[in-house]
């Protein structure tokens, strides 16, 4: 118990951590684009620190409800307003810019919403005096976003910095004076919940392109002169400059229209997310994610922390009657699998880690992905020979092959390895955001077929070995495949099917049982297990289709505090995959029913020596069908239809092309075997330690890429110090996960190492508290 008081006040520490200020004002300070400029169409600007929201016409429509946001100024927050209103009402909004007139007032109104822009250069006209003034009478009111300075450089000659103080001076006259956050120790405590007054400051402009007129005034000099006075007034009021939208154009000359002056559609977009961000993030983004993003005031964590404690408090319990009743019980078991939920709460619900957007690249996600690859396969080893298994294997749920490491086709060495490579291709998917790249999209979801593949071939070929269909079985499965996902799901606020494989494979373990069960635990024939199998996959199908079934069975378990699963989403997610574990059942009854005793036929030596080269070919001939049938669908909604059928081609060729000889099926690459062995902790713990919000950005420490060390002017991409942090990340990610595995393993086997009737009272126990907390949840989800 000191270790957990040891934790508490650690975390206390924690829970006070709060620097939602400096993610703000670095937001508005700077950033860097996520590629080259031109590099890519995927191209995004990203802020140091925290993700940013971008802005669509729902999220735009939702912040701005009747509301009227007021741009103030010359054309270049002009821009920014037509930029505002494309958010809110797409291309109809770019429409109506091209008729607009240049130097007057302009409105648009869509969807409750209205903006405002006030062509006022010198900022003095009677309605934007009165805007301000009510703006510093209610700081609650819509933003006010202005822009000065190139008409004062452009018209007033020699006096034009007197001129331009003079103009910005009025302006911060009429806000609450203030000393801003940059000088002071810390930002206010109230500071991000008021509306602020932002200012856009001009951009860099392309001298080579302006006209002789605007190139003679617009100078650089006068121009830097209007910049260091900006950031002098920001200081000491209560205006906020958004000198990211300067910086977006610096050392970009793609970013200048022809004209050298006005920047494109796609910069004045992102200047408009950015002060959107500003404005309208504490109303679009919820609590549990708020951490991530941009502009989010700290929220009270008391609730997850009081769920972490409860958390600590039962399993430390259950470690200190381990250590007396069980000798051989590690002592750091209950606490590292702790540890680990906790690590992942701090580091995806606080504010001590950095978050960041994700770099959404297929040119990216084949590169490193081909030299992950090349780096699991560099070094080979031999398949041990039977009976010498190595010591740190664990006695995993879903026993691949029990026939020892031996070398016969998919061995036990064999699906280690192919679940360790599949793993690493599925968490660069996730990384790199390829959800909507079709092709890659498509060879996830083979692989995500490939693994209930193997979930159910592994238990069908245990069943049918052992006999063994007790219940001390079933629960060390259960238990092995949901600890950490209904422990991540209690602490994190989840729900259990958000972790979304856990729940598939138990599933599908259950049907297996179920295919396989007989009184006695008597073994199958083969056409025994044809007939089971062709059973339940009927009564699926009938089950599955019907939505009024599945909405009574999951609302049946909503009244009785059961837990939260979307029935829509878990229904699809098992007819998606659902040929493919059926088709491993029947691959392991084969295997285990020699099959040679029902073909009399007996090929030739001739034909034996050409069996090779005719199963490459054949494999090949499946890979080619899968590929021209996948390419004829135009989204992954039309491929999702038939990718249960369709995946079978792919899944019998990799294995054919694994066994086609000896040789290769005696070896195999022994890094993915190992990554094989924890590829469950790897597919959750990405969610929160590798990852970011929920899985939609990336975790970052916060201490390597920063404005302090990373190369100026440098994108995301090509920064060093980017890599270099995904590098720190990613092995504490797969550190922890491995050993989270093998505390899991520990746990699960002191768990069902008891007599009948002390395994029945721990599983009651341990259904009762997560049925507790499942009430505590549907409490405060309500």
């Amino acid at each position: 118990m000191a270790v957990v008081a040891l934790l508490i006040r650690a975390t206390g520490v924690v829970l006070n951590y709060d620097n939602s200020g400096q993610r703000c004002f670095d937001l508005l300070r700077g950033g860097r684009w996520s590629f080259a400029s031109g590099s890519s169409s995927k191209t995004q600007w990203q802020p140091y620190g925290s993700m940013l929201n971008h802005y669509d016409e729902e999220l735009t429509s939702q912040c701005l409800e009747n509301q009227t946001l007021y741009f103030i100024g010359d054309s270049t927050v002009r821009q920014v307003f037509w930029a505002a209103a494309a958010k809110l009402d797409g291309d109809n909004a770019w429409r109506a810019s091209s008729g607009a007139g240049k130097h007057e007032n302009l409105s648009y109104q869509s969807k409750n919403v209205s903006l405002s822009f006030l062509w006022d250069p010198y900022i003095n006209t009677t309605e934007a005096t009165a805007i301000l003034d009510l703006r510093r009478e209610d700081p609650q009111r819509a933003a006010v976003t202005i822009s000065t300075g190139l008409w004062q450089a452009r018209h007033g000659g020699d006096t034009f910095m007197q001129k331009y103080q003079d103009t910005l001076g009025k302006a911060v006259q009429h806000l609450p004076h203030q000393l801003n956050f940059t000088l002071s120790p810390g930002p206010d405590p109230n500071w991000l919940r008021k509306t602020p007054v932002i200012a856009v400051p001009p951009p860099f402009l392309n001298t080579d392109w302006l006209n002789p007129e605007r190139a003679s005034t617009l100078t650089a000099s006068r121009l830097s002169r209007i910049i260091y006075h900006l950031g002098w007034i920001e200081a000491f009021s209560g205006l906020e400059v958004a000198w990211a939208a300067r910086k977006m154009t610096n050392n970009t000359p793609s970013a200048i229209l022809p004209g050298g002056l006005h920047v494109t559609r796609d910069i004045a977009a992102h200047q408009a997310d950015i002060l959107l961000n500003r404005i309208c993030n504490k109303h679009t983004i919820g609590t549990k994610k708020s951490s991530a993003y941009t502009c989010m005031p700290k929220v009270s964590t008391t609730w997850s922390w009081t769920k972490v404690i409860g958390v600590m408090l039962v399993l430390c319990h259950l470690y200190e009657r381990a250590k007396v009743d069980q000798p051989w019980f590690k002592g750091c078991t209950s606490i590292l699998i702790i540890s680990t939920a906790l690590y992942c709460w701090v580091a995806d619900r606080t504010l001590i880690f950095d978050k960041a957007d994700k770099l959404v690249s297929e040119q990216l996600f084949v590169f490193v992905a081909t030299v992950a690859m090349a780096l699991g396969v560099i070094r080979l080893k031999r398949v041990p020979v039977p009976n010498v298994l190595p010591q740190n294997k664990a006695d995993h749920t879903n026993e691949s092959c029990h026939n020892g490491w031996s070398s016969g086709i998919l061995s036990r060495a064999q699906t280690e390895e192919w679940k360790g490579w599949m793993q690493v291709v599925i968490l660069l998917y996730h990384y790199f955001g390829m959800s909507k790249v079709l092709w890659v999209y498509q060879l996830v979801r083979v692989l995500v077929a490939s693994y209930l593949f193997l979930t159910g071939y592994g238990h069908a070929t245990y069943f049918q070995k052992t006999g063994d269909f007790t219940f001390r079985r079933v629960v060390r499965v259960l238990l092995r495949l949901n600890l950490l996902p209904c422990l991540l799901a209690v602490v994190m606020d989840n729900t259990y099917d958000f972790y979304y494989f856990p729940g598939l494979a138990s599933f599908w373990f259950l049907i297996t049982y179920a295919t396989f069960w007989t009184p006695k635990g008597r073994r199958l024939a083969l056409h025994e297990v044809l007939f089971h199998t062709g059973t339940i996959m009927a009564v699926l199908g009938l089950v599955l289709r019907s939505e009024r079934f599945i909405t009574m069975l999951f609302s049946g378990l909503q009244l009785i505090s059961g837990p939260r699963i979307n029935p829509r989403e878990f229904a699809f997610r098992v007819v998606l995959d659902g040929i493919a574990v059926f088709f491993g059942m029947i691959f392991a009854a084969m295997q285990h029913h020699d099959m040679s005793t029902f073909i009399t036929w007996r090929p030739r030596q001739t034909f034996r020596k050409l069996l090779p080269g005719i199963t490459v070919a054949a494999a090949y001939v499946m890979l080619i069908v899968y590929v021209l049938i996948a390419r004829r669908f135009s989204d992954k909604f039309a491929y999702n239809r038939y990718h249960s059928f369709l995946s079978i081609l792919p899944i019998s060729a990799y294995i054919m092309l694994r066994n086609v000889h000896q040789v290769v099926r005696r070896h195999f690459a022994p890094i993915f075997a190992s990554i094989g062995t924890f590829s469950l902790e790897l597919f959750i713990l990405q969610y929160h330690i590798w990852l970011a919000a929920d899985t939609k950005g990336l975790l970052r420490l916060g201490c390597i890429d920063t404005p302090r060390f990373a190369p100026a002017g440098r994108s995301v991409a090509g920064s060093w110090t980017f890599w270099a942090e995904s590098a720190i990340v990613t092995i504490v990610f797969v550190w922890v996960s491995k050993h989270c595995a093998s505390a899991t393993d520990e746990f699960v086997k002191w768990f069902v190492n008891a007599s009948d009737r002390d395994l029945l009272i721990r599983t009651g126990i341990a259904l009762g508290l997560l049925w507790v907390f499942n009430v505590l949840a549907h409490i405060d989800a309500r």
